[in-house]
């Protein structure tokens, strides 16, 4: 068997990069600094409570939180690896997906 755990198939990993804003209707207004070291911002729009996500690009989740007001979230990314992740902002408007690099 393989790594699929089929016998005689082929097995692949694919990785999706976003490239760009994919979604925006929760209202990401800006993300800084980014390329980030350390601490990353989130800043949104509007004031409707908010659940931040991050994902590697594994699309393995490394960072969630949730805020009430939802204004700005701060991230401290300085355990993370270096390299491209997804990001990923929940809230009453919808759902809005960008990308940052970790330097």
């Amino acid at each position: 068997t393989d790594t699929c755990g089929i016998v005689d198939s082929v097995c692949q990993t694919v990785v999706i990069m976003f490239t760009e804003l994919i979604s925006n209707s929760a209202g990401i207004a800006s993300i800084y600094p980014n390329p980030a070291n350390e601490v990353l911002f989130v800043q949104m729009n509007g004031s409707s409570a908010a659940t931040v996500e991050v994902f590697n690009m594994t699309g393995q989740l490394v960072y969630s939180s949730g805020t009430e007001q939802g204004l700005q979230f701060e991230i401290n990314i300085s355990e993370l690896a270096s390299g491209m992740y997804t990001i990923r902002a929940i809230n009453a408007n919808g759902v809005s997906v960008s990308r940052f690099t970790k330097e």
